[in-house]
């Protein structure tokens, strides 16, 4: 009887330090980054889904916030602001948010300088300048964009983007139109360094 339980007490240690010494590896695996470096991330480049969404956002923001279009709003204007509605944003503040998970901070505070020139919050509402509308024409089609991966250090990744441009009139061959395009890997994931449209 006595030698089981010792057989059980051993087998109980052994298995407790195997079981600490796993946790202990899965912790230091869980901790926060002390940084973004190549080393640390040389695994964890960016994926063409990854490049996709930020492509996308970024055509968003030129589509529909602040340069083709804008967010949809009421038909009439009062006192030159148009209320905006039915729209995932409700403030200024909620723009910038959605901007700095595209764009580095940098970028992002260029293109608020347009949002804030556009956009004002009155009341809880969010509403758009009319005298700041230029909405222009634009004849690149981005339907079937491809993109490349030119370089990729897991800390900043540079990619082509292809779309296509397409000139007013009959028989017009599509032209394609290339960006070269930088994201940079932060803490909380990748960011475009540059707009581009």
């Amino acid at each position: 009887m006595k030698k089981i339980f010792i057989f059980a007490v051993i087998s109980f240690m052994i298995f407790s330090f195997c079981g600490c010494s796993g946790n202990s590896g899965n912790n230091d695996s869980a901790k926060p980054s002390d940084g973004v470096t190549e080393e640390t991330n040389k695994n964890t480049k960016a994926s063409e889904g990854e490049l996709k969404v930020l492509v996308d956002a970024n055509l968003y923001v030129f589509n529909n916030i602040i340069d083709m279009k804008y967010l949809p709003h009421e038909e009439k204007a009062k006192d030159g602001l148009y209320k905006v509605i039915e729209s995932q944003f409700s403030s200024v503040a909620d723009i910038k948010e959605y901007l700095l998970n595209v764009y580095t901070a940098d970028t992002a505070s260029e293109i608020m300088r347009k949002v804030n020139e556009l956009y004002k919050d009155i009341d809880g509402q969010l509403y758009i300048d009319e005298t700041k509308m230029t909405a222009r024409g634009y004849n690149v089609d981005w339907s079937d964009y491809t993109i490349e991966t030119v370089k990729d250090n897991g800390i900043t990744c540079n990619f082509k983007v292809t779309a296509r441009t397409v000139e007013p009139g009959e028989n017009v061959e599509p032209v394609p139109y290339e960006k070269e395009v930088t994201a940079v890997r932060l803490e909380d994931g990748w960011r475009l360094s540059k707009s581009f449209r």
